[in-house]
């Protein structure tokens, strides 16, 4: 039977890890041995230092391009719970709640922002996220067509 390699996290960290299991597993003739699965909550792998630069394009690249022909399998969706005492970890996905076991485990799951319950925190902006990082984008652009004035 072959063990299960699961990596939680899709950035640099997660997609380096499968590509490099691959590496690893066919330098010691053993990759008929190992299934490689990630775990992200969407297809993508974010270049998150560079959300300040001029223009966001290009700080995308699809992950299931590069997995799918190593055969490394992908779930979209996100690790909520992991019990590592049965080697099992609950997955919450957009078809409902799915359980996946693990011989092996890599947690590369990065960070993320919880912006405090404060009045106007929703007149801020952060660069955690693609999301976030366009919507300043689009801020600053929109304050350049109006040439930085105030609406009145």
């Amino acid at each position: 039977m072959k063990k299960q390699l699961v990596i939680i996290g899709g950035g640099f960290a997660g997609f380096w890890s499968a590509i490099s299991a691959i590496r690893q597993s066919r330098e010691i003739q053993k990759r008929s041995e190992v299934e490689i699965t990630l775990v992200n909550p969407d297809n993508y792998v974010t270049i998150r230092p560079g959300f300040n630069e001029l223009s966001l394009d290009g700080s995308q690249f699809e992950l299931g391009k590069y997995l799918k022909p190593l055969n490394i399998h992908q779930i979209t969706g996100r690790a909520e719970i992991i019990y590592p005492e049965k080697n099992e970890i609950i997955i919450s996905t957009a078809q409902g709640i799915r359980n996946l076991h693990y011989d092996y485990l890599i947690l590369a799951a990065g960070g993320s922002l919880k912006a405090p319950l404060l009045p106007g925190i929703d007149h801020t902006f952060n660069l955690n996220t693609m999301h976030s990082a366009q919507k300043l984008e689009d801020h600053i652009i929109d304050l350049a067509r109006k040439d930085f004035q105030e609406e009145r």
